[in-house]
């Protein structure tokens, strides 16, 4: 992999999720893609580029992905760092009325 320049760069993992991800059958080498995804976080935090984990918040009254139950949580075998940052968002858009924006604005 080439050197990463974090002023450029950064990652962005969507809706890893346990309802996206734990399902009967199961994604087509889900454990391969979640370890490839967790390689691709890891070298972003060695080159100190953000981190960003989107998380989707499903409808209140819906059945999948409604927030805090279990299907909703970032998937358990993602490594995610203390300087990481999850953002929620309610639309396929990770920008529509979200933080996510605010993630790459240097102070």
């Amino acid at each position: 992999m080439n050197a990463l320049d974090p002023k450029s760069t950064a990652v962005l993992v969507v809706d890893v999720q346990v309802g996206v991800f734990d399902t009967h059958p199961a994604p087509l080498d889900k454990d391969e893609v979640l370890e490839r995804i967790n390689a691709v976080t890891r070298a972003g935090r060695l080159a100190r580029a953000p981190i960003i984990f989107l998380q989707h918040d499903g409808d209140a009254d819906g059945q999948w992905l409604r927030p805090f139950t279990d299907d909703w949580k970032l998937h358990p075998s993602l490594e995610v760092g203390r300087d990481d940052r999850v953002v929620r968002k309610t639309a396929c858009d990770g920008f529509y009325r979200t933080e996510l924006e605010g993630c790459f604005i240097s102070e």
